[in-house]
């Protein structure tokens, strides 16, 4: 312990804060100030110790969590420069629970308040130290109590001035520390030549309690893991909280040979980043990648090509629609075939009919007099099975009852083939009589947004042939609203896209299957077109 009871050791600090608040640069400065780099690099030359993968720089935003060391007055510091996007939240979760103080970089734009609050939010529920640095006080218009003021409602706890700036001809200079009572003024330096920092300056053979360092091959440990050197499984520091996806694209190998390839580069990078999720859809074949946004998907698929050397192909996910039918009908399904030796022969009778929404499918059979023998019900009820995996729009149809009443057989020609065909010739005749309609998948939704943005959120979900059922307060949440409303699946992929460009990128949404509802019209037809489409191809 060293003096006041303070726990002696290297430090490990978060750099945290809204998007483009300026973390990565003020890293920069840090580390330059330090002496750990002797040039300051620049988001915008790409040259920065933070933002160092191909990634981050091509965008040139942080897009995962970058570590440098540093030495200052004799203490030893590990900074962890985080994302700030939302998209990319799940970053900075895996490493909080590891760090000692949060410095928290914010700025006075009242329009980044709210994503301000989302990040205090998660440090104070974490218990983790922090303070607020006021990033951009040269262009500023408010002063410094004005700013504290206006950024108290992203925080439940009230936030203390500690430094205020010395100014000169508009430029600051200096600080006063109110704690300590005393001024502080900067001094001039010279930038000169950047040093490398390579991995030979950083290989250990040991690591003691404090330091934060970096283990190599442990195929074993994955994302959020807590590792220990002991034999029994050592209780887990933090559990690592990841939201659900709120966006998602179809991939696919660009080509055959390199599908095992892929499919081993995404479960990777599941295991590295678990606010990813990959799906196996089987109504339509289909692999989903799915993530926190646009730009967290963006990033993904450049690693899946970058990174593991994988040529993909991507496309909107279909949308998994069903339909039913409106009207019974009474059908007979003969196959006959002679062509030498024994022949094909099956004749059944079948009643299809619709039942209430949810039922299912229903087989049955009312046969008297041996008309078919009991042994071929098995084939008839798989050959209605296998036509109502794609009905007459193209979808699998539910909701239908299939009533075996009559038929016929002989004792030479008929066997189980013959009447599983039969029953499939009956169902594509009969079902088209059965005034067939589309079923659309709508899903409950659950929209966190500022309340501010409210109403723009409600008009949003009417655009998307929403129905609202209501919004209130969101529980533990100053300032923001939780809207309830149902909405098409089909209606939900871009979602996310608008809701974060109202909500100055911080509102979300849970989602998750509620019922199926009838389509109709233009929207229908257009949805049998494309279904036709992606099958013929």
């Amino acid at each position: 312990m060293a003096d006041g009871g303070r726990i002696a050791g290297p430090k490990c600090i978060a750099l945290t804060g809204p998007f483009a608040s300026g973390k990565t640069t003020l890293l920069e400065a840090i580390l330059a100030r330090t002496g750990a780099v002797t040039r300051q690099g620049a988001v915008t030359d790409r040259n920065t110790v933070g933002d160092a993968s191909a990634e981050a720089r091509a965008h040139q935003m942080s897009v995962e969590v970058n570590v440098a060391d540093t030495e200052f007055m004799g203490e030893r510091m590990t900074f962890l420069d985080c994302p700030g996007s939302v998209e990319f939240a799940a970053e900075s979760e895996a490493i909080l629970p590891a760090v000692d103080l949060a410095v928290v970089v914010a700025e006075a734009d009242e329009k980044k308040i709210p994503a301000l609050q989302v990040i205090l939010r998660t440090l104070e529920e974490r218990k983790i130290p922090r303070l607020l640095f006021l990033n951009k006080m040269d262009k500023a218009d408010a002063r410094v109590r004005s700013t504290l003021e206006m950024l108290q409602p992203a925080s439940s706890v009230p936030l203390v001035l500690r430094h205020i700036p010395i100014w000169q001809s508009g430029v600051v200079t200096g600080f006063i520390d109110l704690a300590l009572e005393r001024a502080f003024v900067y001094r001039e330096h010279a930038a000169s030549e950047t040093i490398d920092m390579g991995d030979e300056d950083r290989a250990r053979e040991a690591a003691h309690a404090g330091e934060t360092v970096g283990l190599g091959k442990l195929d074993g440990a994955r994302t959020g893991m807590t590792l220990s050197t002991g034999r029994a499984p050592p209780a887990q520091l933090a559990t690592l909280a990841v939201a659900d996806p709120v966006l998602g694209v179809a991939v696919a190998s660009a080509e055959r040979k390199d599908d095992v390839k892929l499919s081993t580069a995404l479960q990777k990078m599941v295991e590295e980043d678990p606010s990813l999720r990959v799906s196996h859809v089987r109504d339509t074949g289909e692999t989903l990648l799915e993530g926190q946004g646009e730009m967290h998907l963006r990033v993904a698929l450049e690693r899946l090509t970058g990174k593991y050397g994988v040529a993909v192909t991507t496309h909107e996910p279909q949308v998994p629609y069903r339909e039913t039918i409106t009207g019974s009908v009474t059908v007979r399904g003969r196959h006959k075939k002679q062509s030498g030796g024994h022949g094909q022969f099956g004749d059944v009778v079948l009643d299809i009919a619709p039942l209430p929404r949810g039922s299912g499918f229903v087989f049955s059979e009312t046969v008297t007099g041996g008309a078919v023998p009991r042994n071929y019900f098995g084939s008839i009820e798989e050959g209605v099975r296998e036509y109502l995996a794609r009905g007459p729009m193209g979808f699998p149809v539910v909701d239908v009852a299939v009533t075996l009443t009559d038929g016929s057989y002989h004792t030479v020609d008929s066997s189980d083939m013959a009447f599983r065909t039969a029953a499939q010739v009956g169902m594509r005749e009969g079902m088209p009589q059965c005034r067939p309609v589309l079923l659309e998948p709508v899903l409950k939704v659950e929209i966190a947004v500022p309340s501010d943005a409210t109403p723009r959120v409600n008009a949003i979900v009417s655009q998307r042939r929403g129905h609202l059922l209501g919004y209130d307060a969101r529980p533990g949440w100053a300032g923001w609203d939780v809207v309830e409303a149902m909405i098409p699946q089909a209606e939900i992929r871009d979602l996310i896209v608008e809701l974060r460009s109202a909500t100055a990128g911080v509102g979300t949404f849970r989602a998750h299957f509620d019922h199926l509802a009838e389509l109709s019209g233009r929207l229908a037809d257009q949805a049998v077109e494309r279904a036709g489409g992606a099958r013929a191809a």
